[in-house]
């Protein structure tokens, strides 16, 4: 218990007393140290090709989903434990190049993006000059082609996407 004297320009009351008590409490503690620790690292099918140009990671609830890219078909899912390629996640399906009934062959590289719907499916554009634009539905494990993006060259880097509303950015 302490007290406050205020004083004032006032001839009639120069100074007032008023009884203050203060309590004191500790500073909040910081937080603990947080840091980086690696984990499992992203398997590959070829050696000496690890994530690289078009590489794309996403999270959906605990999952992770990743493309390798580095001109791969490589997509991944990890647990928190270990990195899978279930089924349809093997690899990225093969379409055709646009207005032609020729195979586009091209794998996932750079401009690769990966984007969720909130729900259950993963959109992904492959990068590597095409405009091919993928969903892929985790609960029935496809990959579905969807109508290509609408720009006059194909996707190089910088490609991102975001799901909002119903749509696709």
């Amino acid at each position: 218990q302490c007290t406050l004297r205020i004083t004032s320009n006032d001839p009639i009351n120069p100074t007032v007393n008023v009884p203050v008590t203060l309590t004191v409490t500790s500073a909040p503690q910081p937080p603990q140290e947080s840091y980086w620790a690696q984990t499992e690292s992203l398997p590959t099918n070829v050696t000496g090709k690890y994530v690289k140009d078009g590489g794309a990671l996403l999270a959906v609830g605990n999952l992770l989903y990743a493309f390798r890219g580095n001109k791969s078909n490589e997509f991944y899912m990890f647990n928190g434990d270990s990195w899978t390629r279930p089924l349809a996640l093997e690899t990225i399906p093969y379409t055709y190049k646009p207005g032609t009934t020729t195979i586009n062959k091209k794998r996932v590289g750079k401009g690769a993006a990966l984007c969720f719907d909130g729900d259950s499916l993963i959109y992904a554009t492959k990068g590597n000059n095409t405009k091919e634009f993928w969903q892929y539905n985790i609960n029935q494990n496809i990959w579905t082609a969807k109508a290509y993006v609408p720009v006059p060259k194909g996707l190089k880097g910088g490609t991102s996407m975001q799901y909002k509303d119903g749509k696709v950015y």
